[in-house]
């Protein structure tokens, strides 16, 4: 980590949110409880992740055709025929063909939590044969 990075994370700190440690440099994160001791050389330390949840609909309100649920940057959540895919210039969600409508509508429709638009395609669930 570069300076502007570490004075980030202890900023984070003073301004109340959870930072994790990984002193062992395997992967494994642990909240740190307390003042942290701010061991850079031996630790790793980060902001923690805030829980991504994606957007949800219930399915079966929902007619057989769409497969497909995402929201764009405006966050305009749309169900689709067909797999669209993330347009990182639009910054929306492209379709070559099939239908497309807004999912707001539906009462069932709940809005993603901390879920950027490109990570919140959702894909009908399949019926187990």
């Amino acid at each position: 980590m570069n300076t502007k990075e570490k004075i980030a994370v202890m900023q984070a700190w003073l301004d109340g949110k959870t930072i994790e440690v990984d002193s062992d440099h395997d992967g494994t994160w642990y909240e740190i409880e307390g003042e942290p001791s701010w061991n850079w050389r031996s630790n790793v330390y980060r902001i923690k992740p805030e829980e991504v949840i994606k957007p949800s609909i219930e399915w079966d309100h929902v007619a057989e055709y769409f497969n497909f649920l995402a929201t764009d940057h405006t966050e305009m959540p749309f169900l689709y025929e067909y797999k669209p895919v993330w347009s990182p210039t639009l910054k929306c969600w492209t379709v070559s063909r099939g239908e497309y409508i807004p999912a707001r509508y539906f009462q069932s429709f709940k809005q993603g939590v901390n879920c950027p638009p490109k990570n919140s395609l959702v894909e009908r669930p399949r019926e187990k044969l």
